[in-house]
């Protein structure tokens, strides 16, 4: 089905652009990748309000939040970094997370992500969304990394 306004090819290379791959595309938005998307002619601004139902029909065949919330459950960190750490508590560095491949959604996904951790209290930001229940986990690996990380900088200073 081609697209029927800028808009919506607009929508469809904004998420291309997001996601570089069809592989590393969430199930939810793997039609944008299809061929037929990829109107080359004039199109108009807008689009009659049919189409515009037609699409939330479609769009609500895939992934809800919830479903996307649960595919974040099952994830290992296969490694971990400090690259920066301040006198005043802040850090920063590097953490990559595998999620094993899932046979009902074809899926599987490994991510490199960054997090700095702010001078100003316990907050940990991420480049990445995560689901609550994982960030806080990735929190708690992250405090404990950092922990690790000063007690290896202070035994090297000191000799130890």
């Amino acid at each position: 089905m081609p697209a029927k306004s800028q808009a919506q090819r607009g929508l469809i290379f904004g998420k291309r652009n997001q996601y570089k791959t069809k592989k590393n595309t969430p199930k939810k938005w793997k039609w944008i990748w299809d061929e037929d998307y990829e109107n080359k002619g004039k199109l108009p601004e807008k689009v009659k309000e049919s189409f515009i139902t037609k699409f939330k029909i479609f769009e609500e065949r895939y992934l809800s939040d919830d479903e996307i919330e649960a595919s974040y459950d099952d994830f290992e960190i296969v490694s971990f970094s400090v690259d920066s750490l301040s006198d005043r508590g802040g850090a920063s560095g590097w953490i990559s997370i595998e999620f094993p491949y899932d046979e009902e959604n074809d899926y599987a996904e490994s991510k490199t992500d960054h997090w700095i951790k702010y001078d100003s209290g316990p907050t940990i930001a991420f480049d990445n969304w995560y689901p609550e229940k994982m960030n806080i986990q990735l929190k708690e690996y992250i405090e404990k990394g950092i922990k690790e990380y000063k007690l290896l900088k202070n035994a090297d200073k000191y000799n130890l």
